[in-house]
């Protein structure tokens, strides 16, 4: 969809960011926007150039989300004990 829809239209360095809940299960919920994350897209040229979020490191979030991937039950025990806010971004 992004190929069809976005990437054709941003000719110039185009951001995108704080993308639905749905679409960026591994994002850490937006801090004041119900049903958004903390995630932003970058594209140049008509591609996509970086794509980044805040990691999601609540981990009663993390095990509820059965669909984001298989469950790291060590991970989560992890998270417990607290984790820093992070971030990373794909290039």
């Amino acid at each position: 969809l992004v190929g069809h829809f976005i990437e054709p239209h941003c000719p110039n360095p185009t951001f995108f960011c704080d993308h639905p809940q749905i679409m960026s299960p591994l994002a850490k919920y937006h801090r004041s926007i119900s049903g958004l994350t903390e995630r932003f897209e970058l594209f140049v040229c008509y591609k996509e150039l970086c794509n980044a979020y805040t990691e999601l490191n609540d981990p009663i979030v993390q095990l509820g989300d059965e669909e984001a991937q298989t469950i790291d039950e060590n991970y989560c025990k992890t998270l417990e004990y607290g984790l820093p806010p992070i971030g990373g971004w794909g290039v």
